[in-house]
């Protein structure tokens, strides 16, 4: 088998991986899905003891510094938040080589065959979250969601220090977890970022034994774009100008008030489909979030009602 394998060219298999994907959304596969997402992440795969070609990495059992075999490590771009485990290509890394590099080099690639329209948005770990790479990615017409940790001292605090004075504008129930989403498009951006500003989204998910999961994203989609998006694919009229089905409420919740019954099915059914995805770092709740925030709520209405 690896004598085969090692002789395999991925060319091939990486043309043929890219209409699928195309003819899948044509063929309306997607069909149930307000957004497409893209997510970018690191992965491993193989494992020998000892180094068997170029490509191999040294790997070391947790806690343990001494070296206890070679790994291929790979970053894998695939399809998000809809009903299908679909990824879409891979590229591997070397030593002497990085994910953040690989992870440029692949979405060169990648995105100009799959078209800037074919995805909405793209979700990367806080490794990506530099100027370099968001800017890679505007000029590749790919909005970013991305992780915000430390990597950023300044708007993590700025993030913080605001969030910690404000009620939350969103509550929702997630499965058996409750969950509140904090929401602002007007964070300064840093000193070489091109962004006039930067928009931060901070999520807590309360679980029932009383453990608390939170993170907080930093993200350049705007209301306005995704909701434009959003109408012409579903040829709908703006939510004013229409009569019937979903509308959101433009006034701010009482405190403890969660999404109604309609809505928390729409959760529940996104719940199902967002747990395919190929690496847990990515909750499916953020998803959901991406969802409500960025795509049915306006900025100032703090919950949607069926």
């Amino acid at each position: 088998m690896s004598y085969f394998s090692e002789r395999l060219n991925p060319a091939p298999t990486r043309q043929a991986a890219i209409p699928i994907a195309r003819q899948a959304k044509r063929n309306k596969a997607f069909q149930n899905t307000t957004f497409i997402g893209l997510a970018l992440d690191g992965t491993t795969a193989g494992r020998s003891q000892q180094k068997q070609c170029d490509l191999c990495r040294p790997w070391r059992r947790a806690g343990n510094e001494q070296i206890a075999g070679s790994r291929h490590h790979l970053v894998m771009l695939s399809v998000v938040g809809t009903g299908l485990s679909l990824p879409l290509d891979v590229e591997p890394y070397g030593p002497g080589d990085s994910e953040y590099t690989a992870g440029r080099r692949l979405l060169r690639r990648t995105i100009p065959q799959l078209g800037t329209r074919f995805a909405d948005y793209l979700v990367v770990d806080s490794e990506y979250a530099t100027a370099p790479f968001l800017h890679a990615c505007d000029d590749l017409g790919l909005p970013v969601v991305a992780r915000l940790k430390g990597n950023l001292p300044d708007l993590s605090q700025a993030a913080q220090k605001r969030f910690s004075g404000q009620a939350p504008k969103l509550r929702f129930r997630f499965a058996n977890d409750g969950v509140e989403v904090w929401d602002a498009s007007d964070f300064d951006p840093w000193e070489t970022l091109r962004w006039p500003t930067v928009r931060v989204l901070y999520y807590r998910q309360h679980k029932p034994d009383g453990s608390l999961i939170e993170a907080y994203w930093l993200t350049n989609l705007s209301h306005e774009r995704v909701s434009r998006t959003r109408f012409v694919l579903h040829g709908e009229k703006p939510l004013g100008d229409r009569k019937s089905g979903l509308q959101c409420s433009q006034e701010p919740a009482p405190a403890g008030t969660y999404l109604s019954s309609p809505r928390q099915q729409h959760i529940a059914v996104a719940a199902q489909r967002l747990g395919s995805y190929h690496r847990a770092a990515l909750p499916a709740a953020l998803l959901c979030i991406v969802d409500l925030i960025l795509g049915s709520a306006p900025s100032n209405s703090a919950a949607c009602y069926g």
